[in-house]
């Protein structure tokens, strides 16, 4: 099991968390242990929003200014 949600911290920020679980079974297949664990990836989300918000800003430069980028 693998996923992402926000939570609201006591301070009233917001934090993104993923989440990862597996299911341990015994010979029979019944779940006896669950392992799991949170982490927090507040700063990752954080810096993906930024880094979308940086290249929707050089494309509209761009455009604006009729240049290309090229690598």
């Amino acid at each position: 099991y693998s996923d992402r949600f926000r939570i609201i911290r006591a301070d009233g920020s917001l934090a993104h968390i993923a989440t990862q679980a597996i299911a341990i079974r015994d010979r029979q297949g019944r779940v006896v242990r669950v392992v799991a664990s949170n982490r927090d990836v507040t700063l990752e989300v954080q810096a993906a929003a930024a880094r979308e918000q940086l290249l929707k800003r050089l494309q509209l430069a761009t455009r604006v200014a009729r240049i290309g980028v090229w690598e």
